[in-house]
């Protein structure tokens, strides 16, 4: 056959002489051994992506062939930039291994994936396989798997400010708000400047601002 496989034996056994006696050795067993190469574990692709909504996330791990021993192999995760753990990005399920029955071909590394309400970057999670039982490991050992994010950009705004402009001589400041309508995952960067309306700085008014870059750190608003 063609099924990667323990050796086996046979016994054929003499029993029952007529006319005859039987020697010393009445048994013989014949060891039948395996020819055939052992199946090849890997994942089916070497990357895949869903939106962060999609959970579980399965990453098919696949025999080339099936095998007639039970095979196992280790899984892990060794990089990407999303963050692993509960409220997290992800987490990963499972015991790290995965366990081939004899006649089986396919199973998941399955990614339980955290749906969150942050707009950030789309994020990776890198898998690899490792220490196959009864098996060797293929060419695609690695699973860069692509989380993509859902979430809208938030919204930036700045408040209205009305103020007294003061008698004595110099400057009273006016201080404007600029709110985002949501955290964001990523670094948010605005332009602000001043303009004339019905107060102009050729009357000095006001001391005019050129275009200036305002950012907000991630979670900041």
């Amino acid at each position: 056959d063609l099924l990667y496989e323990a050796n086996e034996t046979v016994i054929v056994t003499l029993a029952l002489p007529t006319n005859v006696a039987l020697g010393a050795i009445t048994s013989h067993t014949y060891t039948i051994l395996d020819d055939d190469a052992p199946p090849t574990v890997q994942f089916a692709l070497s990357s895949s992506s869903g939106d962060e909504s999609i959970t579980p996330a399965n990453l098919s791990v696949q025999l080339n062939t099936p095998s007639g021993l039970p095979v196992t192999v280790g899984y892990s995760v060794t990089g990407g930039t999303a963050t692993p753990g509960i409220g997290n990005d992800f987490t990963l399920a499972g015991s790290g291994t995965l366990t081939f029955d004899p006649g089986d071909t396919t199973k998941n590394v399955q990614l339980s994936v955290f749906n969150d309400l942050l707009s950030e970057p789309d994020e990776t999670v890198i898998v690899t396989l490792s220490n196959p039982v009864h098996a060797t490991l293929g060419s695609i050992m690695f699973h860069t798997y692509t989380i993509l994010d859902n979430d809208p950009k938030p919204t930036v705004s700045i408040s209205d400010v009305s103020a007294l402009e003061g008698n004595s001589p110099g400057t009273t400041d006016f201080t404007f708000t600029v709110s985002l309508s949501a955290p964001s995952g990523q670094t948010v960067t605005v332009k602000y400047a001043t303009a004339d309306d019905t107060a102009t700085t050729a009357d000095n008014d006001y001391a005019g601002i050129s275009p200036t870059l305002l950012t907000f750190a991630p979670g900041e608003t």
